[in-house]
């Protein structure tokens, strides 16, 4: 990406907070930043349940 896609990225982000906290807990599932997944499967857990939560919002969202 570009500075300007960067930019843009960012923005729209910024217009849904639920989203940008879902993609903050999932960037420190990748950096491990808690510690607490020592396993893959521990991490993989934790992405699945987190990509339900996005996908319960995104339809919540749209009033499906």
């Amino acid at each position: 990406m570009n500075t300007n896609e960067d930019q843009l990225f960012i923005s729209r982000l910024n217009q849904h907070p639920k989203l940008r906290n879902r993609i903050e807990s999932l960037l420190q599932v990748v950096e491990n930043s808690a510690g607490n997944c020592i396993k893959a499967d521990d991490a993989e857990r934790y992405v699945i349940e987190e990509l339900r939560k996005m996908g319960s919002d995104a339809l919540a969202r749209r009033g499906l």
